[in-house]
């Protein structure tokens, strides 16, 4: 019985380590860890001086937040990863006995992805960012994809491969098999990272490019974060009572 007990939990253990669960864990973890620090980044994204990009900024901000957790549960991660091969190929991505997604489940992942995409186009060209940043992210990411996924893939096999460990797991097997699946978990995550900024620069390039054309020549309202950088910028400029540039009023003055 106890036995019986191990082969069904080193197989429960296997098919989590495999799956895509630890795989988002990862993702909300980094994420978390990238967030905690720039809160006032995200409440910018949220939060507009319109309700159009309010509305756009929190459907955004929803999406990506909510499209790892449909990934878990109706899609694939390995799969997706797979679009960076050729159909020919695009096996060798999910070594997994896992059944392929459903062509209707797919095409709703896809909607999701291009919605969360041009939601953060939009607000990358509101927030009037940088071409050439989005370039050099897109050239980081491709680079990424083409020389670290066949190391994930291999990785992969070499995680499906101690299916047999599993079955009759000892605990230092265990412990060994997750410290390394860590890694991997991390790398798959870079990975997706890498893919999302590659699609990313594919949608804002056009879309900065749009916006510039059809604002060009009309005087709107900067976001708070530029009002604050241009108000420093005009105090430093502007003359005071000295006469001097920047230098402090009586009224300034500290002490």
């Amino acid at each position: 019985m106890s036995r019986a007990s191990g082969v069904v939990g080193g197989k429960m253990l296997y098919r989590f380590v495999s799956g895509d669960v630890p795989i988002t864990i990862v993702l909300y973890l980094v994420f978390w860890l990238w967030a905690r620090g720039r809160v006032s980044l995200l409440r910018q994204v949220a939060v507009h001086d319109t309700p159009v990009w309010n509305w756009i900024g929190r459907f955004t901000l929803g999406i990506v937040l909510a499209f790892p957790v449909w990934v878990t549960l109706f899609d694939n991660w390995r799969q997706l990863l797979g679009y960076g091969y050729s159909p020919a190929k695009r096996w060798q991505s999910d070594p997994f006995d896992t059944a392929l997604t459903a062509e209707p489940i797919r095409g709703i992942t896809v909607a999701l992805l291009v919605a969360g995409l041009l939601g953060c186009a939009l607000l990358y060209a509101r927030h009037r960012g940088s071409i050439p940043l989005a370039v050099m992210w897109a050239a980081i990411g491709l680079a990424c994809i083409y020389f670290l996924n066949p190391i994930r893939i291999r990785l992969d096999v070499y995680l499906y491969g101690t299916q047999a460990s599993l079955a009759d797991p000892r605990p230092v097997d265990v412990g060994f098999i997750l410290f390394w699946a860590l890694g991997l978990y991390a790398l798959i995550a870079g990975l997706l990272a890498a893919g999302a900024a590659q699609l990313f620069a594919v949608v804002a390039l056009p879309v900065r490019l749009v916006y510039w054309l059809a604002t060009r020549g009309r005087v709107e309202q900067e976001a708070p974060v530029y009002q604050v950088f241009q108000r420093k910028a005009q105090a430093l400029h502007e003359p005071a009572a000295g006469g001097e540039p920047g230098a402090p009023t009586n009224s300034e003055s500290v002490g």
